[in-house]
């Protein structure tokens, strides 16, 4: 998991200040549209994950073949 920058961290933290405060004023519509932005959030930074997983492990497997069936040393590409 990527760790949250000072700013991003600062500019998140005076939004839900502002929420917290103002939590009396806003209504259920708006409650809910906050918590469909945050759910939203969450499920594309899951999809983000398991697409990186699906990645290193087709790379994995690709390594094993690799060395099981060609008996080749791997080499890097820059």
């Amino acid at each position: 998991m990527q760790r949250e920058s000072h700013w991003d961290y600062m500019g998140r933290r005076m939004r839900e200040e502002k929420m917290f405060q103002s939590k009396e004023t806003l209504n259920e519509v708006d409650i809910l549209k906050i918590e469909v932005f945050e759910l939203q959030k969450s499920l594309n930074l899951a999809y983000i994950r398991i697409k990186e997983l699906q990645f290193f492990n087709e790379l994995s497997t690709e390594s094993h073949y690799y060395k099981k069936e060609c008996d080749i040393q791997l080499e890097f590409k820059f």
